[in-house]
């Protein structure tokens, strides 16, 4: 009688990051693995890229668990803090830029 051997766990998912009609590709892929036949060894990778340029980050469970949640969530809130101050800095600029624009088409006049 033959041993059955365990199925292992995955999760993955891939995004593009562009609007349609933008010219350069932006992706982001994620990939969670657990191993049944190495003692349950979970491991992920997320790999960004926009243009050429690209990054990859590796998250494990193997002694790293808590700082591989840390290294999430930090992720997560550093994202939420940019998409925050990107839409508020903006904001200001819009505001400047049509200052400008009146003071401007004043001094045309």
């Amino acid at each position: 009688m033959s041993k059955k051997k365990d199925k292992f766990e995955q999760a993955s998912q891939n995004a593009i990051l562009n609007l349609a009609g933008h010219n350069s590709t932006a992706a982001m892929s994620v990939t969670v693995t657990e191993d049944s036949w190495s003692g349950g060894r979970v491991s992920g990778e997320i790999c960004i890229s926009d243009c050429i340029r690209q990054i990859s980050l590796d998250i494990r469970n193997e002694d790293e668990y808590e700082n591989s949640l840390y290294k999430l969530d930090a992720m997560i809130d550093m994202l939420k803090f940019t998409r925050t101050q990107f839409v508020r800095i903006n904001a200001v600029a819009v505001k400047k830029k049509a200052k400008r624009d009146k003071r401007d088409k004043q001094g045309k006049s």
